[in-house]
């Protein structure tokens, strides 16, 4: 049975708590924090604290931590400190810290996490300190960032004392070789790695063993008519994506964190694929030739799988598909390409698509920005 993760819980409601902040992607906006609109914000913020109502010492506080101490002076509530705005701005990291510290100060002793999820933990406090090093010198933020090796490194000082180091093995695997292709991360990448990475902390520990087997990944031969491929690529042809995507599924590791992808199903020589359509005499499904979609980036395919349904009875799938996914219902976040692959390989009687494929957006589906240029 899958074991509830107070930490991964908290994570979900800061992300809920960020959606409602109307965030122009993975940061906040000056005007979020103008004078006028100050009060709300942090109202609306402080409403997804755990435990705020709980009792007249929590509800205590949850209010100091978000008003000013005194109301006739000027004077910064605490919360808004622990943001750490960096010229007027505020990234997710820093805010879901923040939020994770107020929830502990709130309700007082945290339920009891693991000893993976609090290694976790620390780390981001570290990822943290690092990023606000590059501020410590004059008065206005410069772009916050951490290279990749020196992200590496940390990771590495976790493993060596950790009570999971296959776990932290396979995160410093993934980060291997990034240096001249990812160059220095920003607290945006940053924040999506983390959030990954607490994902699959929770999961690993639910694995026995604490070994994940990822499927073969072999570029198809002589396809049959029974021979099915997942194809998966980056998300459009920019750039950022393809770097973002290095750094959650490196192809050296043995145990990939997620990203931004569009997936294909490859069947009998075509590729089958679901995407966002306004007009209504293009459907929503598709074909292509297999590997050469036009809007994305091929990544790699992954090994075949096998069907034991008749070409006929693919057939008869993919018509009721097209009419059950409607080019107009695609939904970046909850009716996506990876979704409807999904579906489509268990109506074919074949496992479903690994996790890492789609898991970005599963666990960070409020983070609508640093998906947007996967529309269409």
């Amino acid at each position: 049975m899958a074991r509830h993760s107070a930490m991964l819980s908290l994570a979900e409601r800061a992300l809920e708590a960020w959606a409602e902040c109307r965030p122009e992607g993975m940061t906040l906006p000056e005007d979020r924090f103008a004078p006028e609109r100050l009060s709300a914000l942090l109202s609306g913020i402080a409403s997804h604290i755990p435990g705020g109502c709980s009792s007249p010492e929590s509800a205590r506080r949850l209010h100091e931590l978000f008003n000013s101490k005194d109301q006739q002076k000027e004077s910064s509530p605490v919360f808004l400190g622990m943001l750490k705005p960096c010229n007027g701005q505020v990234h997710f990291l820093n805010f879901w810290l923040a939020f994770s510290e107020a929830s502990r100060i709130v309700a007082g002793p945290e339920p009891q996490i693991t000893a993976l999820e609090e290694e976790l933990r620390r780390l981001c406090d570290r990822i943290s300190q690092m990023l606000d090093a590059e501020n410590v010198e004059g008065s206005s933020c410069r772009r916050q960032s951490v290279r990749a090796t020196v992200l590496g490194e940390a990771i590495q000082a976790v493993a060596a004392v950790s009570s999971e180091p296959g776990f932290w093995t396979a995160v410093a695997n993934s980060m291997a070789g990034l240096e001249d292709e990812a160059g220095e991360l920003g607290p945006e990448e940053v924040a999506v790695v983390t959030l990954s990475w607490l994902h699959d902390a929770v999961a690993w520990q639910q694995i026995s063993g604490g070994t994940v087997v990822e499927e073969a990944q072999s570029p198809p031969s002589a396809t049959s008519r029974q021979d099915l491929f997942l194809n998966v690529y980056d998300v459009s042809q920019e750039e950022r994506v393809q770097k973002l995507n290095k750094v959650l599924a490196h192809k050296n590791s043995p145990l990939k964190f997620g990203g931004v992808f569009h997936v294909g199903v490859e069947i009998d020589g075509l590729e089958w694929s679901y995407g966002c359509s306004t007009v209504e005499t293009v459907p929503g499904v598709s074909c292509t030739l297999p590997r050469q979609h036009p809007q994305h980036h091929f990544r790699q395919t992954i090994g075949g799988r096998r069907t034991q349904l008749s070409p006929e009875d693919v057939a008869d799938i993919i018509s009721q598909m097209i009419e059950e996914y409607p080019g107009d219902d695609y939904d970046l976040l909850r009716r996506n390409c990876c979704h409807w692959a999904d579906d489509f390989c268990q109506r074919l009687g074949v496992s479903r698509i690994p996790g890492w494929v789609h898991r970005l957006a599963r666990v960070g589906a409020r983070l609508d920005g640093a998906l947007q240029v996967a529309q269409g």
